[in-house]
């Protein structure tokens, strides 16, 4: 295993949601990325960040155990934002749009806590709602933090 299963999870929940996109999905129509997609984003979209991830226990060798690397438990924290842009209305109804949308991404998370079995558990640890305006519209950005277990060798 290596160092760490951040990427891992961060692949596992991005690939969870863009499974969600295609015709009749519930997220049908919304921009799933992997990353910020620069100047391709569109008006409804999804976008993973920042990685941060905290071990328990050492990761150097031991005598005590046998050498090598020892077991360890990681959580990870997987960022990703929920946006609803240029929606003609008023705020509230934008913070609705990416409320609605978040449902869908913590209703999969909690359907399937371990992933399909690559991970301990994974959580939805907490969100922010940012609103914002432009020239010609509000939006709003609900950012999730989710916290992913592993246990590392």
């Amino acid at each position: 295993m290596a160092g760490t299963a951040s990427v891992k999870a961060k692949k596992a929940l991005f690939e969870l949601l863009a499974a969600q996109t295609g015709t009749g999905g519930p997220l049908a129509g919304v921009q799933v990325t992997y990353s910020w997609p620069g100047k391709r984003l569109q008006r409804e979209h999804i976008y993973f960040g920042k990685l941060h991830f905290e071990q328990e226990l050492s990761t150097f060798a031991s005598a005590a155990v046998g050498g090598g690397r020892q077991p360890r438990t990681e959580y990870a924290t997987v960022t990703f934002y929920v946006a609803a842009k240029n929606i003609r209305s008023d705020q509230y109804a934008a913070d609705l749009r990416v409320v609605e949308l978040g449902e869908v991404a913590e209703n999969l998370i909690a359907a399937d806590p371990t992933g399909g079995g690559q991970f301990q558990v994974i959580t939805v640890e907490s969100g922010d709602i940012e609103p914002a305006l432009d020239d010609d519209a509000v939006w709003s950005e609900l950012t999730y933090t989710v916290t992913v277990q592993s246990e590392l060798i």
